[in-house]
C-alpha cells in the first residue's frame, strides 16, 4: 500500500517506493486496511523522465469517500536524481504559490490553433510547452512581453492536451482538446 506522506516528508533516491497498489487507495471494498480512506496527504512517486532518467515527485490527493480518489495538485523536480518534500515546488510544479497570474487557453478549430491569453505584467521570458498525454514535449518555446499567443495544433492528432506555462520558477497548467 502506498504511504500517506504529510507535508515536508522527503521523497528521495533509496525511498521505499511502491510499484504496484496504487489503485487500493480508493478502493471501498477494504476501507479499514486503507490510510488514505477519508484523508488528503501526498504520495511520493519516482518516473522517468523524457531524459530517461528518475525523477522524484508528489502528487496531493484526497479519498473523501469509496470509490472516489482527487488529485489536489502535484509538483515535480525537473533535474534527475534530485530529492523533493512532500508538497514543495521544486524545479516544475503546481501550488498555491507557485502558480502563474491569471491566464487562459481558448482551442480554436476553425484555425486549428489555440489561443494563449498570457498572464498580465510579467517580468521576464515565459516558456510554453505543449504536452502529450503521456508526457511527451511536442512543442516548446518562449515569449516575452507579449499578450497573446497562438499555438500551431494542425499537427497534432484529435484529443487531450496539457499546456504548461512557466515563468521562473512559477508554472501553472491547463489542458488543451483538439476537436
Amino acid at each position: 500500500m502506498p504511504s500517506l506522506l504529510g507535508s515536508g516528508d522527503p521523497i528521495a533516491p533509496g525511498s521505499d517506493l511502491i510499484t504496484d497498489g496504487f489503485a487500493v487507495l480508493a478502493n471501498g471494498e477494504y476501507p479499514d486496511n486503507c490510510a488514505w480512506y477519508g484523508q488528503s496527504g501526498f504520495l511520493g512517486c519516482r518516473f522517468v523522465g523524457s531524459d530517461g532518467m528518475d525523477h522524484y515527485g508528489w502528487v496531493e490527493l484526497s479519498v473523501p469517500s469509496m470509490y472516489q480518489l482527487i488529485v489536489k495538485s502535484y509538483g515535480y523536480d525537473a533535474e534527475s536524481g534530485k530529492a523533493i518534500t512532500a508538497g514543495a515546488t521544486g524545479t516544475v510544479g503546481v501550488t498555491g504559490n507557485g502558480a502563474l497570474p491569471q491566464w487562459g487557453v481558448v482551442a480554436d478549430p476553425v484555425h486549428d490553433r489555440a489561443l494563449i491569453q498570457l498572464p498580465a505584467a510579467t517580468d521576464g521570458p515565459i516558456t510554453l510547452s505543449l504536452l502529450s498525454p503521456g508526457g511527451e514535449m511536442l512543442f516548446s518555446g518562449s515569449v516575452h512581453g507579449q499578450d497573446t499567443f497562438d499555438l500551431p495544433m494542425a499537427d497534432h492528432a484529435p484529443g487531450v492536451y496539457i499546456l504548461r506555462v512557466q515563468q521562473g520558477d512559477r508554472c501553472s497548467v491547463r489542458k488543451v482538446v483538439k476537436l
